[in-house]
C-alpha cells in the first residue's frame, strides 16, 4: 500500500533536518577545536599522535586509553577519551549524512532501502520499539564486543529504521559511557585495569548481556506487535 508523505511529515522531516545540520556543525567545531588546541598544546607531535590514535581506535579499540598511562604519551586517558567520543561523532555524522547515497548501490543498495523503509514505519507506527531500537544501539556501542562502535552503530540505525539524530544520539551515549569508563579504570586502576577489561570472562559476560537484551527486546517487540 502507497503511503504518500503529508504536510506534517514533510514539516517533521525538515525540523529533523535542519537538526542534523546543526548537530554535524557543533560536531564539527567542537572537534576542530580539540584537535587544534592539543596541537597547539603538545606540538606536531601531539597531532601526529592524535591522526595514530584515528587509525588504532578501529584496531585496538578503547583499550587505547589506557596508552594514556605511559610516561612518553602526549596524552592522558581522559584526553583521549574525549578524542574517542568526538571521533566517533564525527564518524556517526559523516556516516549518516553518506547512508542515502549507499541506497543507491547496486544490489546492496535497494535491500539497504527496502530494511529501512519498512523498519522505519514500523517505528514510527510503536513507538515503543523506537525506544528499545534507541537503546539497542547505544548498549551495542558501550559493551566492548568485537565489531562494535560508531561505524557498526551508524549502520545498525539504519537498519533499525532509527532517524538519523536519534542515532547519533545513540552512539553519542553508548561511545561516552565507554569511553570514560575506561578513563576511570585507567586512572584508579592502572594497567591492571586493562587487564581486567581483556579478561574473557568479561568479554563473555558482554556478549551474554547483550543477547539478553535481544531476547527481552524481541519478547518486549512481539507483545506490542500482538496487541496492535
Amino acid at each position: 500500500m502507497l503511503r504518500f508523505m503529508t504536510f506534517d511529515d514533510k514539516a517533521a522531516a525538515e525540523r529533523e533536518r535542519r537538526t542534523f545540520v546543526w548537530t554535524a556543525l557543533v560536531v564539527t567545531i567542537v572537534f576542530v577545536a580539540f584537535v587544534a588546541g592539543e596541537a597547539f598544546l603538545e606540538g606536531t607531535v601531539g597531532l601526529y599522535a592524535l591522526g595514530g590514535m584515528a587509525l588504532s581506535f578501529q584496531i585496538v579499540g578503547k583499550f587505547l586509553i589506557f596508552g594514556g598511562l605511559r610516561p612518553d604519551s602526549p596524552f592522558r586517558p581522559f584526553e583521549i577519551a574525549t578524542f574517542s567520543l568526538l571521533f566517533d561523532l564525527a564518524i556517526a555524522v559523516v556516516l549518516a549524512t553518506g547512508i542515502e547515497r549507499l541506497t543507491r548501490l547496486p544490489v546492496v543498495g535497494p535491500m539497504l532501502a527496502n530494511a529501512r523503509s519498512k523498519s522505519h514505519e514500523i517505528l514510527v507506527r510503536y513507538p515503543g520499539l523506537k525506544r528499545t531500537a534507541f537503546w539497542g544501539v547505544a548498549l551495542f556501542v558501550f559493551l566492548p564486543l568485537p565489531a562494535s562502535g560508531a561505524v557498526s552503530g551508524t549502520f545498525a540505525t539504519a537498519l533499525l529504521g532509527l532517524p538519523r539524530m536519534q542515532g547519533i544520539l545513540a552512539i553519542g551515549l553508548g561511545s561516552a559511557g565507554v569511553c570514560y569508563l575506561f578513563a576511570t579504570l585507567a586512572v584508579v586502576l592502572g594497567e591492571e585495569g586493562k587487564t581486567l577489561l581483556q579478561n574473557p570472562w568479561l568479554l563473555a559476560s558482554g556478549v551474554l548481556v547483550f543477547a539478553l537484551f535481544l531476547w527481552w527486546a524481541y519478547k518486549h517487540c512481539k507483545k506490542i506487535l500482538e496487541r496492535a
